[in-house]
């Protein structure tokens, strides 16, 4: 056995019980859906915990690149995987009694929930940068740190006091893009406010010419997921819009 396979056995097992704890908490969830209201926010934030989960587990594969291990690079894979398993929890706490709603435990545990967010971000710099593979893609980094600001931005931000009271605005964004080659590129934004209720869907996907030119197809959709009581309007869409766009750059002399 590998020192890498005999590392990978320990990771394995910590990411695949955040794995499995989502699961428990998202079988729990549906089969509590008519005591508490599924709250899409923590639902948003479940489905991308997950999926970074399972990203990672396959990501982690890439370190068997490493020629020796010393204990140092040992400390920060463990960190590494560690903080993802703790988002599980922090969504799913394990003393969850009944009554208690998700979006309620999640702005209880918001700040907490971010911060290790935060770290988890951090310590997969470190990882990579470890690695060697810090600028490779190029746009890996500025794409990781962009969610390192959100995050604190999300702790320090975004906490309203007024004298009339307290409340808080929480705003989740999810964004993804895949190239499938420098000119053809696949991008999509999903965007959700838990004091308007509003979700909001961006999806683009361009071919690119010369100079920036050639085909853009982009979709946006606006969706109310309130109800008329709470939020003052009635839940369903509330704009949705079809762009098609071709650009051609004409050469008129020689």
């Amino acid at each position: 056995m590998t020192e890498f396979e005999y590392l990978a056995v320990l990771v394995s097992i910590v990411l695949g019980l955040g794995v499995t704890h989502l699961l428990a908490g998202v079988g729990r969830m549906i089969h509590r859906r008519e005591v508490d209201t599924i709250d899409p926010l923590h639902a948003m934030w479940t489905a991308s915990t997950f999926w970074v989960l399972i990203l990672n587990w396959w990501v982690f594969f890439q370190a068997q690149s490493f020629d020796t291990w010393s204990f140092e690079l040992f400390i920060v894979v463990i960190l590494w995987s560690v903080s993802y398993f703790m988002l599980a929890m922090i969504l799913f706490p394990p003393d969850l009694k009944d009554g208690e709603a998700y979006g309620q435990i999640f702005e209880k545990n918001r700040k907490w929930f971010l911060s290790i967010f935060v770290v988890a971000s951090l310590v997969d710099v470190l990882l990579t940068s470890m690695r060697g593979d810090l600028f490779d893609p190029p746009a890996y980094l500025p794409f990781v740190l962009h969610f390192v600001g959100l995050g604190l931005l999300g702790i320090f931000v975004f906490d309203v006091r007024l004298n009339e009271g307290d409340f808080t605005t929480s705003v989740l964004g999810l964004n993804g893009s895949y190239s499938f080659s420098p000119r053809v590129y696949l991008q999509a934004n999903i965007q959700y406010n838990d004091d308007t209720e509003d979700m909001g869907t961006n999806i683009r996907f361009g071919w690119l010419d010369t100079a920036g030119t050639g085909l853009l197809i982009s979709y946006n959709d606006a969706e109310h997921l309130g109800d008329l009581l709470t939020t003052g309007f009635g839940r369903g869409p509330r704009a949705r819009q079809l762009v098609i766009k071709y650009s051609k750059l004409l050469e008129f002399s020689r």
